[in-house]
């Protein structure tokens, strides 16, 4: 365990949760880890202005807690069992390969978490990015299960061992594939170096800022805003000017 009870009180005021002690362990979980999507940010942009990203616990508190920074995967996703597991949940994390519906899985390059609660496993991840999971969903394969307006199932998958799959336009589609296995730190250590310093990766290329709100998903790709709202989508571009207002308007992202 990573955090001290002091630091798991202040992540639950960070998330913007106070728990009531009459919650399931099941329904605690879904409730954090929601939570956690719509308060902490997906974000890139120390890997875009150069800087070394760590996944060390306490550096990670320090930047998405105490700092109110966001972060990607490796940082999200590291934080959010570092919690839960501070919260009495048993947890680990996985690498996983990132795919598309016209994209094959990539490299082991993405981390997500997996969580133990009311004795079902539920695969947690709060750091996908856009269109990624708002709350956890059951290990549970085959099934097709209903979360926040979509539709998901866990299945096997040749390229690893199970992968979870999200339905668009009828048919569904990739998202991530992994092994049921838990990965050490210094995995994460290395694939987080490799994807933060690689030249040629997309996180230093361009900015990405994105987080779900109940009502639809706040997003900045590089100089493009879009904002989506009960199904209404506003679209506008900024410059460097509007940039620092933008992070804190939308993010609550303060550089």
């Amino acid at each position: 365990m990573f955090l001290t009870k002091e630091e798991s009180t202040k992540y639950l005021e960070r998330i913007r949760y106070k728990p009531t002690g009459r919650e399931t362990q099941t329904e605690l979980l879904h409730t954090i880890h929601r939570q956690h999507s719509y308060n902490i940010p997906f974000e890139n942009l120390d890997v875009y202005c150069g800087k070394v990203v760590s996944v060390d616990p306490d550096k990670l508190y320090e930047k998405m807690v105490l700092r109110s920074r966001g972060g990607y995967c490796f940082e999200m996703n590291n934080l959010f069992v570092d919690a839960a597991e501070a919260l009495g949940f048993e947890g680990y994390r996985v690498l996983a390969r990132i795919g598309g519906k016209d994209r094959p899985y990539g490299a082991l390059l993405h981390c997500l978490g997996i969580v133990k609660a009311d004795g079902q496993k539920w695969i947690c991840d709060v750091g996908y990015g856009g269109d990624g999971l708002i709350e956890p969903i059951a290990f549970d394969i085959g099934r097709e299960q209903e979360s926040c307006g979509r539709t998901f199932r866990v299945v096997p998958a040749e390229e690893m061992e199970f992968a979870v799959e999200v339905k668009k336009g009828g048919e569904f589609c990739r998202m991530f594939a992994f092994n049921d296995r838990p990965n050490l730190r210094k995995d994460f250590e290395i694939a987080c170096f490799y994807t933060n310093c690689w030249p040629e990766s997309g996180f230093r290329r361009r900015i990405m800022v994105t987080r779900p709100t109940p009502t639809g998903r706040n997003s900045l790709n590089d100089y493009h805003v879009k904002l989506s709202e009960n199904g209404v989508m506003t679209e506008y571009d900024i410059d460097d000017s509007m940039l620092a207002s933008t992070l804190k308007k939308y993010f609550d992202i303060e550089l």
